[in-house]
């Protein structure tokens, strides 16, 4: 007997998928045929149902999927996570027309609240936009950066690829597309293909009708790219360079989160003083400005040189303030971070409870982050090698 995971089903995800497999030229049989070598067989009439919004696929049968339609299977987890949220909050957004729909959008995103600017983009999606019109496009473009931004790179970066085959993209946001590319490469340490990605942006760069942002997002990407595949020392010039072209063209948002990239870059370096001299006049310009997300990275940041410098009172205190804001915005890699360090500032301090509470919440996270984090290697060596008791 057919096994049947639910009575209800995704009827975004099922309609997805349904797409898909069209795409491929695959009918219900076909799929059946080659799933039968996997561990479940997904039989044409279960996958009829899930199409259809009427039941769900286990992981074996989603893995299975994703072999047939060849995807990766993050990729397909990330959006089979995100539409079942969809589906148990779905956002109702009114009378409101799609321009004040997407000024909410904005507000969002320079919150950092981008959980919550994706949910409004799917459901502007959700009115039954052309895919040929322009205001479609747009919103799909959107709704990459907010994938990029809440650590669903296989999602964001399958998503580029698809929106990149599109014909007659427009210039600006087919470059915007390829930086999101990059990005996603270089989250995934596929460091090489990410610069060879800005490569082409910098090519791009000759075009008249280039936007002004397009070089300093190269700069700020690559600067990114440097420091995460381990050498800061390359970054720092990349992140200086970003700064002053975003500052001059204005864009403060972006100015500031490079600014923040910039003293990390710092921080790896060791020049503490020039770091917390950077955070100290970006958490002016975010407190300013209401960029949530910019001021909780900026709090972690003088978490880390407090830590370092042995200032453990205002390492504790940077923490705390920065999981204020970070677990509102659902920035879960910063959340760990910051739990990180108040759980080694409770060891030190031999208070056991502090301690046992902050592993807890280490131990919650340390399986959803989406990003590589040197204290997150070191969280799980310490698991690993069984030494529970010790607290440092």
């Amino acid at each position: 007997m057919e096994h049947s995971e639910t009575s209800q089903g995704n009827a975004a995800f099922g309609s997805y998928l349904k797409k898909v497999r069209e795409g491929r030229r695959l009918s219900l049989d076909a799929v059946e045929e080659l799933s039968a070598g996997f561990p479940e067989k997904v039989t044409k009439s279960h996958l009829s149902r899930i199409e259809n919004g009427l039941a769900l696929p286990s992981f074996p049968r989603l893995m299975a999927l994703s072999h047939i339609y060849g995807m990766p299977i993050a990729s397909l987890a990330e959006r089979y996570e995100l539409d079942l949220r969809r589906g148990m909050a779905p956002v109702d957004l009114g009378s409101k027309t799609d321009t004040d729909a997407l000024k909410q959008v904005q507000e969002l995103e320079m919150a950092g609240r981008y959980p919550e600017a994706l949910d409004v983009l799917q459901a502007l999606l959700d009115r039954g936009q052309s895919a040929s019109t322009p205001m479609e496009v747009h919103l799909r473009v959107n709704v990459v950066g907010c994938l990029v931004h809440t650590g669903r790179f296989e999602f964001a970066k399958t998503a580029c690829e698809e929106l990149l085959s599109v014909s007659n993209l427009p210039h600006v946001q087919r470059l915007r597309l390829i930086e999101y590319f990059a990005m996603c490469c270089m989250r995934l340490g596929r460091y090489t293909f990410a610069l060879m990605a800005l490569d082409q942006v910098e090519e791009e760069l000759k075009r008249p009708e280039t936007p002004r942002r397009a070089a300093a997002d190269l700069s700020a990407i690559r600067g990114s790219t440097y420091f995460e595949s381990g050498t800061a020392r390359l970054a720092i010039p990349e992140f200086e360079r970003a700064k002053k072209l975003y500052m001059d063209i204005p864009n403060e948002y972006e100015a500031c989160r490079t600014g923040l990239n910039l003293s990390e870059a710092y921080i790896a370096e060791e020049r503490y003083d020039e770091a917390t001299k950077m955070l100290q006049g970006e958490l002016v310009v975010a407190e300013r400005n209401g960029f949530e997300r910019h001021r909780a990275l900026a709090f972690s940041h003088l978490c880390v040189i407090a830590y370092r410098t042995r200032d453990l009172e205002a390492a504790e205190a940077h923490a705390i303030r920065s999981n204020t804001i970070a677990r509102v915005l659902e920035h879960v890699a910063l959340v760990f971070r910051n739990c990180f360090y108040l759980w080694k500032i409770a060891g030190e301090r031999h208070d056991l409870a502090g301690a046992k509470l902050n592993e807890r919440s280490l131990r919650a996270i340390v399986g959803r982050l989406e990003i590589q984090l040197a204290e997150a290697d070191e969280f799980r060596a310490y698991l690993a090698r069984g030494d529970h008791d010790e607290h440092r």
